[in-house]
Protein backbone atom coordinates (compact mmCIF):
# COMPACT_ATOMS: atom_id res chain seq x y z
CA UNK A 1 0.00 0.00 0.00
CA UNK A 2 1.26 3.47 -0.87
CA UNK A 3 2.19 5.98 1.78
CA UNK A 4 0.85 9.43 0.87
CA UNK A 5 0.46 12.90 2.31
CA UNK A 6 -2.28 15.35 1.35
CA UNK A 7 -1.01 18.91 1.73
CA UNK A 8 -4.14 21.03 1.65
CA UNK A 9 -4.65 24.77 1.47
CA UNK A 10 -5.98 25.86 4.87
CA UNK A 11 -8.93 27.69 3.30
CA UNK A 12 -10.25 24.36 2.00
CA UNK A 13 -9.46 22.02 4.89
CA UNK A 14 -12.93 22.06 6.45
CA UNK A 15 -14.92 20.96 3.38
CA UNK A 16 -17.03 17.95 4.46
CA UNK A 17 -16.61 16.09 1.13
CA UNK A 18 -12.83 16.20 1.54
CA UNK A 19 -13.00 14.89 5.10
CA UNK A 20 -15.29 12.08 3.94
CA UNK A 21 -13.01 11.20 1.01
CA UNK A 22 -9.99 11.03 3.33
CA UNK A 23 -11.96 8.76 5.69
CA UNK A 24 -12.93 6.42 2.83
CA UNK A 25 -9.34 6.27 1.56
CA UNK A 26 -8.07 5.44 5.05
CA UNK A 27 -10.81 2.83 5.54
CA UNK A 28 -9.56 1.19 2.35
CA UNK A 29 -6.20 0.71 4.06
CA UNK A 30 -4.18 3.61 2.71
CA UNK A 31 -1.83 5.48 4.99
CA UNK A 32 -2.90 9.00 4.04
CA UNK A 33 -1.52 11.76 6.23
CA UNK A 34 -2.99 15.26 6.05
CA UNK A 35 -1.13 18.54 6.51
CA UNK A 36 -2.84 21.93 6.38
CA UNK A 37 -1.03 25.03 5.12
CA UNK A 38 -1.47 28.40 6.72
CA UNK A 39 0.97 30.59 4.79
CA UNK A 40 3.44 30.45 1.93
CA UNK A 41 6.36 28.21 2.82
CA UNK A 42 4.29 25.67 4.76
CA UNK A 43 3.95 23.53 1.64
CA UNK A 44 7.71 23.46 1.08
CA UNK A 45 8.29 22.43 4.69
CA UNK A 46 5.63 19.70 4.47
CA UNK A 47 7.17 18.36 1.25
CA UNK A 48 10.53 18.04 3.01
CA UNK A 49 8.83 16.27 5.95
CA UNK A 50 7.01 13.91 3.59
CA UNK A 51 10.16 12.95 1.74
CA UNK A 52 11.87 12.31 5.07
CA UNK A 53 9.01 9.94 5.93
CA UNK A 54 9.44 8.05 2.67
CA UNK A 55 6.08 8.88 1.07
CA UNK A 56 5.27 7.58 -2.40
CA UNK A 57 2.85 10.38 -3.29
CA UNK A 58 2.51 14.03 -2.28
CA UNK A 59 -1.01 15.30 -3.05
CA UNK A 60 -1.57 19.04 -3.54
CA UNK A 61 -5.02 19.98 -2.25
CA UNK A 62 -5.71 23.47 -3.54
CA UNK A 63 -5.54 25.57 -6.65
CA UNK A 64 -2.78 26.32 -9.11
CA UNK A 65 -0.80 28.23 -6.46
CA UNK A 66 -0.72 25.25 -4.11
CA UNK A 67 0.19 22.91 -6.97
CA UNK A 68 3.04 25.22 -8.00
CA UNK A 69 4.39 25.55 -4.46
CA UNK A 70 4.54 21.79 -4.02
CA UNK A 71 5.92 21.18 -7.52
CA UNK A 72 8.68 23.68 -6.72
CA UNK A 73 9.48 21.85 -3.49
CA UNK A 74 9.61 18.50 -5.28
CA UNK A 75 11.78 19.89 -8.09
CA UNK A 76 14.41 20.90 -5.55
CA UNK A 77 14.89 17.22 -4.64
CA UNK A 78 17.16 14.71 -6.30
CA UNK A 79 15.09 12.76 -8.81
CA UNK A 80 15.90 9.48 -7.03
CA UNK A 81 14.13 10.59 -3.86
CA UNK A 82 11.27 12.53 -5.49
CA UNK A 83 7.76 11.12 -4.85
CA UNK A 84 4.94 11.50 -7.36
CA UNK A 85 2.74 14.61 -7.22
CA UNK A 86 -1.02 14.07 -7.14
CA UNK A 87 -3.63 16.81 -7.31
CA UNK A 88 -6.90 17.37 -5.47
CA UNK A 89 -8.27 20.40 -7.38
CA UNK A 90 -9.76 22.94 -4.97
CA UNK A 91 -9.00 26.29 -6.59
CA UNK A 92 -11.12 28.76 -8.49
CA UNK A 93 -10.04 27.77 -12.00
CA UNK A 94 -7.88 24.66 -11.46
CA UNK A 95 -6.31 25.33 -14.83
CA UNK A 96 -3.57 22.70 -14.65
CA UNK A 97 -5.82 20.01 -13.16
CA UNK A 98 -8.51 20.71 -15.77
CA UNK A 99 -6.02 20.39 -18.62
CA UNK A 100 -4.90 17.06 -17.16
CA UNK A 101 -8.54 15.88 -16.80
CA UNK A 102 -8.17 15.31 -13.07
CA UNK A 103 -11.57 14.75 -11.45
CA UNK A 104 -12.91 17.68 -9.43
CA UNK A 105 -14.71 15.51 -6.87
CA UNK A 106 -12.49 14.71 -3.87
CA UNK A 107 -12.79 10.91 -3.75
CA UNK A 108 -12.10 10.25 -7.46
CA UNK A 109 -9.24 12.78 -7.43
CA UNK A 110 -7.63 11.14 -4.39
CA UNK A 111 -8.09 7.67 -5.92
CA UNK A 112 -6.39 8.84 -9.11
CA UNK A 113 -3.51 10.34 -7.11
CA UNK A 114 -3.03 7.06 -5.25
CA UNK A 115 -3.72 4.52 -8.01
CA UNK A 116 -3.00 6.34 -11.25
CA UNK A 117 0.22 5.99 -13.19
CA UNK A 118 2.48 9.04 -12.79
CA UNK A 119 3.10 11.02 -15.97
CA UNK A 120 6.15 13.24 -16.41
CA UNK A 121 5.41 16.93 -16.97
CA UNK A 122 7.76 19.75 -17.83
CA UNK A 123 8.75 22.34 -15.26
CA UNK A 124 10.24 25.72 -15.99
CA UNK A 125 12.95 27.36 -13.91
CA UNK A 126 13.22 31.12 -13.64
CA UNK A 127 16.13 32.17 -11.44
CA UNK A 128 15.83 29.92 -8.38
CA UNK A 129 12.11 29.18 -8.77
CA UNK A 130 10.48 26.20 -10.50
CA UNK A 131 6.92 26.38 -11.76
CA UNK A 132 4.52 24.57 -14.03
CA UNK A 133 1.61 25.56 -16.24
CA UNK A 134 1.89 29.35 -16.19
CA UNK A 135 3.95 32.26 -14.94
CA UNK A 136 2.37 35.65 -14.76
CA UNK A 137 3.38 39.15 -13.85
CA UNK A 138 1.75 42.53 -14.09
CA UNK A 139 -1.70 42.62 -15.64
CA UNK A 140 -2.91 39.10 -14.83
CA UNK A 141 -1.55 39.12 -11.29
CA UNK A 142 -2.95 42.57 -10.55
CA UNK A 143 -6.31 41.51 -11.99
CA UNK A 144 -6.44 38.47 -9.72
CA UNK A 145 -5.42 40.45 -6.64
CA UNK A 146 -8.20 42.99 -7.19
CA UNK A 147 -10.97 40.52 -7.91
CA UNK A 148 -13.34 39.63 -5.14
CA UNK A 149 -13.86 35.94 -4.47
CA UNK A 150 -17.28 36.11 -6.12
CA UNK A 151 -16.01 37.77 -9.29
CA UNK A 152 -13.21 35.18 -9.61
CA UNK A 153 -15.85 32.49 -9.93
CA UNK A 154 -17.12 34.06 -13.15
CA UNK A 155 -15.33 33.55 -16.43
CA UNK A 156 -12.01 35.16 -17.17
CA UNK A 157 -13.77 37.32 -19.72
CA UNK A 158 -16.15 38.75 -17.14
CA UNK A 159 -13.29 39.40 -14.76
CA UNK A 160 -11.26 41.21 -17.40
CA UNK A 161 -14.09 43.46 -18.53
CA UNK A 162 -15.54 44.56 -15.20
CA UNK A 163 -12.73 46.81 -14.02
CA UNK A 164 -12.63 50.39 -15.29
CA UNK A 165 -8.84 50.53 -15.00
CA UNK A 166 -8.44 48.04 -17.82
CA UNK A 167 -11.06 49.14 -20.35
CA UNK A 168 -8.29 49.83 -22.86
CA UNK A 169 -7.69 46.07 -23.11
CA UNK A 170 -11.26 45.47 -24.32
CA UNK A 171 -10.57 46.77 -27.80
CA UNK A 172 -8.14 43.91 -28.42
CA UNK A 173 -10.90 41.31 -28.21
CA UNK A 174 -13.75 40.77 -30.60
CA UNK A 175 -17.24 41.05 -29.11
CA UNK A 176 -18.48 37.67 -27.95
CA UNK A 177 -15.01 36.10 -27.80
CA UNK A 178 -13.06 35.15 -24.73
CA UNK A 179 -9.43 36.09 -24.16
Amino acid sequence: MKLAVLIINGKKAGIPAIREAVRVIRDDGYDLQVRVTWEYGDGLRYVAEAVGSGVDVVIAGGGDGTVNELAHGLALLDSQQRPALGILPLGTANDFATCCTIPTEPLPALCLALEGDPVAVDLVQANDRYFMNVASAGFGVRRNQRNSRGVKKFSRWWSLHTDGNYHGAKRHFLPGTYP
